[in-house]
């Protein structure tokens, strides 16, 4: 991959030019019957890793392909990519699941693992879905349509953070109220 600022050479799939330190992205060409340059353009931040990863996974005809953000940061790094309806499940789930104990978190660890390993393909199906959506329409709302779905947003994972923090909290004072008003008396 040759650097657009320096013109150094560089390994395929390297993120930053070992030169000068710029952000290197794919080379548009067809890929999936999809233009590389707009699946760059939807993934915004990281897309050399996206890229790479469903290449890989398109080569080899597998759907798994390892996720950290993903396992470690499931609901939050889904909210993080918009994939909205994704994350509003797996949120509900995990409130349902803290709930039944042992059982629960059991359950809850195998959704973490679920997410590490299938996180990259629910991103491409949401990436594919919404680029093929907006070849539907004119230029001018193609573009507005692409930036509400494409990219990455940080005010839905602040917002479900606070939710679930206030959320905990609600059930803490709950408890709390319910055991300390016969605790004291």
């Amino acid at each position: 991959m040759i650097c657009p600022k320096c013109g150094k050479e560089n390994p395929e799939n390297t993120r930053n030019c070992s030169e000068c330190g710029t952000a290197l992205t794919v080379p548009p060409s067809e890929w999936g019957g999809i233009e590389e340059g707009r699946v760059a353009a939807f993934v915004g931040n990281n897309q050399p890793y996206y890229v790479t990863k469903w290449k890989m996974m398109k080569g080899t005809g597998s759907k798994v392909s390892w996720n950290w953000c993903g396992f470690l940061l499931s609901t939050y790094w889904l909210m993080y990519r918009k994939l909205y309806v994704v994350a509003a499940i797996k949120f509900v789930a995990d409130i349902i699941l803290s709930m039944l104990g042992t059982l629960g978190t059991v359950v809850s660890l195998a959704l973490w693992v679920c997410m590490g390993l299938f996180g990259n393909y629910l991103y491409f199906q949401h990436m594919e879905k919404c680029l093929r959506e907006a070849d539907l329409l004119n230029e001018g709302e193609r573009a507005v349509y692409l930036s509400k779905k494409g990219g990455t947003t940080i005010v839905p994972v602040v917002i479900l953070l606070v939710l679930y923090v206030g959320l905990i909290l609600l059930i803490g004072i709950g408890v709390a109220a319910l055991l300390g008003a016969n605790y004291y008396y």
